[in-house]
């Protein structure tokens, strides 16, 4: 994958896929008001 490359484009076509990781698995959900989701903190 990143053997015919050198340092400088393996370097981007990691930090791209890190950030594809971090929008799919990270962005945070917009919770609505009056959703079905329940969050109650702690007190």
């Amino acid at each position: 994958m990143l053997e015919h490359k050198t340092e400088r484009q393996a370097r981007e076509e990691i930090l791209k896929l890190v950030a594809a990781y971090c929008d799919k698995y990270h962005k945070k959900k917009n919770i609505k008001r009056g959703s079905d989701s329940l969050c109650v903190p702690r007190v």
